[in-house]
Order: C-alpha cells, then sequence, then structure tokens
C-alpha cells in the first residue's frame, strides 16, 4: 500500500490488557463477543491510507502491507488514542446529569458505561455514588495497548470505486446513489434518503472534498431530485400550501438542486433550476 490509496479493510481489535474485543468487522466474532450491534454493517470497511482516520499505529502497518495477506499487530497507548488525561474526569451533580437530553423525558436512568454528551463532547459514566456521578471525557481506549488483527481485501482502482468508497467512509453506504463521470466532473444523483438525514448534511462536503483530495475529480455536483408525483397520489404538502394550479396534461415538473465543490475553495454554490417539458405552443400560452 502507498499513502492515499483507498481500501477495503477486514479486522478483529482488541484491548491487550483484558483481551476485550471492541471492534470488528466479522458478524460472527461479534455475536460472539456479545458486541454485535444490528445497526453496524459488518463487512470490509473502506478507509484511506495516511488520512488518520484510524489509529497512528495502524496507518503506519497499513503502508507495507500487501492485499490478501494477514496481519497481527499490537499498538502502544502514543501510537493509538494517546494517553489518558485526569483533568478530562469530572465529577457532577445527579440533577446536573439529569438535565441532560438523555434523561430528560425520565424514562431512563445514569449507568455505569453509558455514554452520555455534556458541553459538546462524548463522556461516559464511570461511577455513581449518592447523588454524585464521575464522567470521564477520555476516549476509551485512551491509556490502552491495542491489538489488530487485519487483512486488507480490496483497493480501489477505477473511478466509481473510489467515488463508492469515500461516500461510504463518511456515510455509511453508498448504496442507491448515482454517479456519472464526464471529463473533470462527477455527478452524483443522491438517493430520497439523503434529503431528510441530518447526517447527510454534515457529511456531504467532507465527501467533495475528499473526492478532489483523493480520486482527482475536480468538480463535483450533489444533485437533489424532485419529480412530481403521479395524478390521484395525496400531496400533503399542496394542503398546507393551499390549492395551487395544476400543470397542463402531458407536463412534468423536476426540480435540480445542485451542490459543485470547486477544487480550489470550500465554497458551495447552490442552483435550483425547474425543468418543463411541453410543446413550443404550450409554452408560448404560458407566457
Amino acid at each position: 500500500m502507498k499513502k492515499d490509496d483507498i481500501i477495503k479493510l477486514e479486522y478483529d481489535a482488541w484491548i491487550v490488557k483484558t483481551d476485550e474485543l471492541f471492534d470488528t468487522t466479522n458478524e460472527e466474532m461479534a455475536k460472539k463477543e456479545d458486541i454485535y450491534n444490528d445497526k453496524v454493517p459488518y463487512k470490509p470497511q473502506a478507509l484511506i491510507v495516511g488520512a488518520e482516520t484510524v489509529a497512528k499505529g495502524l496507518d503506519k502497518s497499513l503502508l507495507d502491507a500487501e492485499i490478501g495477506k494477514d496481519y497481527e499487530i499490537e499498538i502502544p497507548p502514543e501510537e493509538a488514542y494517546g494517553k489518558r488525561d485526569p483533568k478530562l474526569v469530572e465529577l457532577h451533580t445527579k440533577r446536573e446529569i439529569m438535565r441532560l437530553p438523555e434523561f430528560r423525558k425520565g424514562d431512563s436512568e445514569p449507568q455505569v458505561g453509558m455514554q452520555i454528551t455534556m458541553k459538546g463532547k462524548v463522556a461516559t459514566i464511570t461511577a455513581i455514588t449518592a447523588g454524585r456521578i464521575r464522567v470521564d471525557f477520555n476516549n476509551k481506549l485512551a491509556g490502552r495497548t491495542l491489538k489488530y488483527k487485519y487483512k486488507v481485501t480490496s483497493i480501489a482502482e477505477k473511478l466509481d470505486d473510489k467515488i463508492t468508497s469515500i461516500i461510504e467512509i463518511h456515510y455509511g453506504t453508498s448504496e442507491n446513489f448515482e454517479i456519472k463521470t464526464k471529463n473533470d466532473i462527477t455527478e452524483i444523483l443522491i438517493p430520497d434518503m439523503c434529503k431528510y438525514d441530518q447526517r447527510w448534511y454534515l457529511v456531504k462536503h467532507r465527501i467533495a472534498t475528499d473526492l478532489q483530495n483523493y480520486a482527482g475529480i475536480k468538480t463535483v455536483k450533489m444533485i437533489e431530485e424532485y419529480k412530481k408525483r403521479e395524478e390521484g397520489a395525496k400531496d400533503e404538502e399542496k394542503k398546507e400550501e393551499g390549492e395551487e394550479k395544476k400543470p397542463e396534461e402531458g407536463k412534468e415538473d423536476t426540480i435540480k438542486v445542485e451542490t459543485k465543490d470547486a477544487d480550489d475553495t470550500d465554497s458551495v454554490k447552490m442552483s435550483i433550476e425547474q425543468e418543463v417539458s411541453g410543446t413550443d405552443e404550450e409554452k408560448e400560452e404560458e407566457k
């Protein structure tokens, strides 16, 4: 492997001191070690070598790895998630903790090992005493020596493979994305699920930046397409906005929203264009 290669990786990862499996791409292993999560896709994970999205020690090891070969490495804390910082451990009253969104509804109670969000950061509850709760803002793997068993299963050579891998890295899945590249422009028609997913709006600019930096694409267009519903379908939006003028029979309205990320700027330009099909005579009459 070399820096900036986009690869797929199978791995199992343990905390050396406790022999606790904390991460894996193998579903059977996850079930066996009782860490299975039905929201996690158990398959080889996409990553960019040298992009510092994994532990530093693993990133270094990948530079010497070969496709299809099994590796086992141990990574000390300074090459993994750093040493624990005692200053990141805080004591709070139970009343403070119960004001957090996780407990505001009153249907759950703080428990040791539970992760919560305070001050915009993730913390772990490490102790509960009478009226007091200790929370730790250190990464749960800080101060731990880690062991990885891994294998590089593939490397993305084709442009489409690089694009789908980068989408997977940031969004978790590349299913139902339609991709079309011509010259230096890549158009990505995003699926309906992205239109209402806050996560998509948080990661789409990172996706565009990585496509430019690691896939060599100069211009990225992310397209949201909205097609008119078939006649007879219920349209709740129209009910809320009031009766709207119906287009003449045989016409179809399509609205496209495009996001363009240029290679020399992080700014995003939004444009909306409405395309209406019909005869020239019909269009002239509408004018």
